[in-house]
């Protein structure tokens, strides 16, 4: 799966040679700008995107991304940095390499979210079309709708009042050389529903609140324990 999710990365670090020096400077979007067609990239630098506006696919190498309230752009991906995408806001997918990834409240991914090194967190109001995937950093669902699967590797996963239509996988680290021996910990919170099976192939230490939904859990490595109220 990782492998594959790579190939945009690379195009953006194969293409970096190729910016002109205004993307070098860094780019900053006004509010309210149309230009749906209209990509913006950076390297060393940071992007950023108004408020209320439109625009295509939005990049940077060794640099934050920050997309205004209400805007819609394309996809949206940093190497090295974070992405912080403002309330109501819509974007096409979402990837991170070494940088945290943080929504506002409702905003909509219409596909995926996945980063490497970083912490993925989707407040209230949440949509997520596809994925959420993680190597090393935590998944943090507050009230969030994920049409897909929710997939980590070492990272830790919160879900409180959100809804999973797919499955929950903590998938163990195939000779990559780095893979975290420790438990991973899994917390499903009040109000969770997870319309899939929990598949377990490493070590977990799972918290299920009473009121939660879940399919099958798989796994012979699972310590689990109830909680009727949490955070």
């Amino acid at each position: 799966m990782y492998k594959a999710s790579f190939k945009p990365v690379l195009a953006v670090l194969a293409g970096a040679v190729l910016l002109p020096l205004s993307a070098v400077a860094g780019v900053t979007v006004d509010d309210g700008i149309d230009a749906p067609n209209s990509d913006y990239s950076s390297v060393n630098k940071s992007v950023s995107i108004g408020s209320n506006a439109r625009v295509g696919d939005v990049d940077t190498v060794n640099g934050g991304i920050r997309i205004g309230e209400g805007t819609m752009a394309g996809r949206v991906e940093s190497v090295n940095g974070g992405i912080k995408i403002s309330d109501q806001a819509q974007v096409e997918a979402v990837e991170a390499v070494n940088g945290g990834i943080s929504l506002g409240e409702g905003v909509i991914v219409l596909k995926s979210i996945e980063t490497v090194n970083g912490t993925i967190r989707v407040p209230d109001g949440g949509q997520v079309g596809g994925n959420v995937s993680s190597v090393n950093g935590t998944i943090d669902l507050q009230g969030t709708l994920v049409e897909g699967d929710i997939i980590t590797y070492n990272g830790a996963i919160e879900l409180q009042g959100a809804e999973i239509m797919g499955d929950l996988f903590v998938k163990k680290p195939k000779g990559w050389g780095f893979g975290n021996k420790k438990a991973t910990r899994v917390t499903i919170g009040p109000g969770t529903i997870v319309h899939g099976d929990l598949h377990f192939d490493k070590a977990v230490k799972l918290t299920l609140d009473k009121s939660a939904q879940v399919g099958e859990i798989h796994g012979d490595k699972v310590e689990m324990k109830e909680s009727r109220r949490m955070r």
